[in-house]
């Protein structure tokens, strides 16, 4: 199934909507890193198209593999990245797929993240299901609105 079948359409949010920031966990490896890999960049540019969350994207950093030398291979290197970002953002979004890092990830938020409290998991059961995630968001939008940055009435 396709990131793009979905069973609800949602319309963009306005410039004047804040948008919560959404750490996207899911497989890397498994079956194989290229089918992960696109699957991955599909559902985030299906998420930057709709403009209903910020997505942050963890395999994205495939890209800077194939530019530089990566750091590490380890998973626990990559896992305290991926904690760092998980602590700024406001939910995760857990793809399907068998994911040792993912799993780790998603039951870090719900078990406190460090002090911080826990963080909405919201767990795909298809490709392209979003609903739960989106529904949430627009009642985070709601209780977070957008506040004018000192600078924006003034030209560039």
């Amino acid at each position: 199934m396709s990131i793009r079948d979905e069973d609800l359409t949602y319309d963009p949010r306005p410039d004047t909507v804040r948008m919560p920031y959404v750490y996207v966990a899911g497989p890397m490896t498994r079956p194989d890193f290229i089918s992960t890999t696109r699957t991955a960049c599909e559902l985030h540019l299906r998420l930057l198209e709709d403009r209903v969350v910020i997505p942050f994207l963890p395999h994205l950093s495939v890209l800077q593999a194939l530019v530089t030398p990566t750091p590490s291979t380890d998973l626990d290197f990559w896992l305290r990245h991926d904690f760092d970002v998980i602590d700024n953002a406001d939910a995760v979004l857990r793809m399907p797929g068998e994911s040792t890092g993912a799993d780790r990830e998603t039951t870090y938020c719900e078990t406190g993240r460090s002090g911080l409290g826990e963080i909405p998991v919201f767990y795909m059961r298809h490709a392209g299901h979003l609903g739960a995630l989106y529904d949430w968001a627009d009642a985070w939008s709601a209780r977070h609105p957008r506040t004018p940055a000192p600078h924006a009435e003034q030209p560039c």
